[in-house]
Order: C-alpha cells, then sequence, then structure tokens
C-alpha cells in the first residue's frame, strides 16, 4: 500500500514539474518576441534618423538651400538682409509655457528659395526646414508661394535674434504667420530643402 501512495505521490508530483516547463518554455518564446520586436524597432528608429538628416554640412552664421539633395546656394545674415524685408507681429504659444510675443523681422522663405535659382512650382513634395539642434520642420510648398505666410526672420524687436552659441534664437528663424502654435517656427536655422 505504501508503494502504491509512492507512486501516486510521484505522479503527483510531476505533473506541476511538467506544467513548470511548459510556462518557463512560453515565458522564453515571449522574451524573444519582445527583443525581435525591440530590435526592428530600433532598425525602424535608425533609418528615420538617417531620412530626417542631410548630407550638406552646416556653415555657422549661414542658411543652405539644398535642392535634389544638393547645395544650391548658402546665404549669411547680410545676403538675406539685402532681400525684401517683411516685417510681422506675432504671438507664439508654446506647449512648453514660454510663450513669446514681437514684431519679426525677415524675408519670405520663397524669396530665399528663389535666390538660389530655384523656381517653386507647387509640385514640390516638401519644404523641410533643418536646424543646428536637429529639429526638422515640415511646410507644403502652396503654404510657402503665399506672400508673407512662412518667414525667415533674423530680427525680433528690431534686435538681430544672435546664435544658438550666444544665448539666442537664430541667426536665422522661421516664424509660420498662420500657425497659432509655434511647433513650425524653428529656431537655429541651418537649411531650406526643397524635396
Amino acid at each position: 500500500m505504501m508503494e502504491k501512495e509512492r507512486k501516486e505521490e510521484k505522479y503527483s508530483d510531476s505533473q506541476p514539474l511538467s506544467e513548470n516547463r511548459k510556462s518557463r518554455s512560453k515565458i522564453w518564446k515571449q522574451y524573444i518576441i519582445i527583443i525581435a520586436v525591440l530590435l526592428v524597432l530600433s532598425a525602424a528608429a535608425g533609418m528615420l534618423v538617417k531620412l530626417n538628416t542631410s548630407d550638406v554640412t552646416a556653415v555657422s552664421g549661414q542658411v543652405a538651400v539644398i535642392y535634389e539633395g544638393q547645395q544650391a546656394a548658402s546665404f549669411d545674415l547680410d545676403a538675406v538682409k539685402a532681400m525684401n524685408s517683411v516685417e510681422i507681429k506675432k504671438h507664439i504659444e508654446s506647449g512648453s509655457g514660454e510663450d513669446e510675443d514681437g514684431v519679426f523681422t525677415g524675408t519670405d522663405l520663397s524669396s530665399v528659395i528663389e535666390a538660389a535659382g530655384i523656381e517653386l512650382t507647387g509640385k514640390e513634395k516638401d519644404i523641410l526646414i533643418r536646424t543646428q539642434d536637429g529639429f526638422t520642420a515640415s511646410f507644403e510648398p502652396e503654404e510657402v508661394m503665399a506672400d508673407s505666410c512662412v518667414l525667415l526672420v533674423y530680427e525680433k524687436d528690431g534686435r538681430p535674434l544672435g546664435s544658438m552659441e550666444e544665448g539666442g534664437n537664430g541667426p536665422f528663424r522661421i516664424i509660420a504667420a498662420d500657425d497659432a502654435f509655434g511647433m513650425r517656427c524653428a529656431k537655429y536655422v541651418t537649411a531650406i530643402e526643397v524635396e
């Protein structure tokens, strides 16, 4: 009788062991799936970073205009100031709570692109704004072609914006006149890319 009880005990003890192995196997499969998903997401993030960067090297104090992947022109502050000047009074609402008001002076972004020898037709895919700190803003060609809608500015309230190194917001900045929020009012602009 004792032997029969021992066999039943062994049998009942081995049952949880088998279930335990199945449970561990299931957990390992889940870990492998999680690791595979993380690897795929990492690769996708790397591709997005690559797509979001330009091969053109930024020159301090200048803004480059890029067309079809090649630098078409580069303008310093004096060259941009020599273009048609526009002033706009703007309240920029920020998600960080650092709202900003001022009279901004600059030129239509379309004038800068045209000065680089590029004629906007409205058939372009996007106009990308790239900044010194890695930020990218995107505009539709129609927005850029509209008068005084998107400006490349260099002054606020009659004073130069100043560079990032000087604690400023420039020397160039984008002001989107029709945007209620400041998400596309990019600071530290280094490149305008026409796609």
